[in-house]
């Protein structure tokens, strides 16, 4: 019959320590998001500068993407979903945020409405925000 060999419980109590210590699946995911915004380069630079504000780091786990088109609302909304779907199929990722920015100018309430009731109702979710008219001045 062979002999049982006798492991000190030091030892025990070492490994099983060091199994439950073991990360694992700790890298994290780069988020990556997409904000289309109305204006053509005012909306674009402000966005930029907040990028070049943010804390260090926060770039390497976020991919921020900002494009200007010169679109209203309710076009605003059918170029994002076009943009977005472009930008899944050139870099071959998805596209985990995607924001419309708009100001509300004088467009017809209706329109208004509509675009951020299209945004809260698509199948892709399309984070909306806006601002009043001319408010950086």
């Amino acid at each position: 019959m062979a002999r049982k060999i006798k492991i000190p419980n030091e030892h025990l109590k070492r490994y099983a320590r060091q199994e439950q210590n073991r990360k694992l699946n700790v890298r994290t995911k780069r988020m990556y998001y997409l904000i289309v915004c109305e204006g053509e380069a005012t909306e674009p630079n402000y966005f930029e500068g907040l990028k070049q504000d943010l804390p260090k780091g926060v770039l390497t786990a976020y991919q921020i993407d900002i494009e200007g088109t010169g679109r209203n609302t309710q076009s605003l909304v059918d170029e994002a979903l076009r943009l977005k779907a472009t930008y899944e199929k050139d870099t071959a990722r998805p596209v985990d945020n995607l924001w419309i920015v708009f100001d509300r100018d004088n467009f017809a309430a209706n329109d208004f409405n509509n675009a951020i009731h299209r945004c809260a109702k698509s199948r892709t979710v399309i984070g909306c925000a806006w601002s009043n008219e001319a408010f950086e001045l």
